[in-house]
């Protein structure tokens, strides 16, 4: 095998594995959104991706498509080179399709791979910890962790900026119309091992 075949096969799996692990990584998103629906026994259609814009610092925000349509799972999960983490914008309606003004809740739902250990975190801020998607009781810690750091930020809705942005958004109390999630804080959630 000469230099340039060496160099050619290397190029080529570390392709594959990277479409693999992109594979993976989505099997894994789907699985954590699938059981928060199901922990929280949020109805069918409450559900809705946001996708990161690539943009960092303040500029970070997770949108809908421009068409103003919706993303699917893989369309608005983003795999971040700096944190080495997918990212997907989970936005969860509370209330009935056309009502106005809707309320609602947002957040960034970050997850990687470590040495094969599926790794998870709310936000760029969140703390990492390591789950595994077929233990329920593991989910469960996770979910609950979720929900009730929702509850807070829906019950709380004047704590301070750097309180409440841990990752997560609700409905504003003057809605700016463009539902954007910013995951930028020096805030940093523990969520349960």
């Amino acid at each position: 095998m000469t230099k340039y075949e060496e160099i050619s096969a290397a190029a080529q799996q570390s392709r594959t594995d990277f479409f693999a692990y992109r594979d993976r990584s989505w099997r894994n998103l789907f699985a954590l959104v699938r059981g928060f629906i199901d922990y929280c026994g949020i109805p069918d259609g409450q559900i809705s991706y946001r996708r990161w814009n690539g943009l960092h610092g303040s500029e970070r925000a997770y949108t809908r498509p421009e068409d103003g349509g919706q993303w699917t799972l893989p369309g608005a999960a983003e795999f971040d080179d700096d944190d080495n983490y997918w990212h997907l914008g989970v936005h969860v309606t509370l209330t009935k399709p056309g009502h106005i003004p809707p309320n609602w809740f947002s957040f960034v739902l970050c997850i990687s791979e470590v040495k094969g250990q599926l790794m998870v975190k709310i936000g760029l801020p969140g703390k990492p910890q390591a789950i595994d998607v077929t233990s329920e009781s593991e989910l469960a810690n996770f979910f609950n962790f979720v929900s009730n750091e929702a509850l807070k930020l829906i019950k709380e809705p004047h704590r301070s900026k750097v309180e409440k942005k841990i990752g997560f958004e609700v409905t504003p109390i003057e809605p700016s119309g463009g539902e954007k999630v910013n995951d930028q804080s020096s805030a940093t959630p523990s969520a349960p091992a």
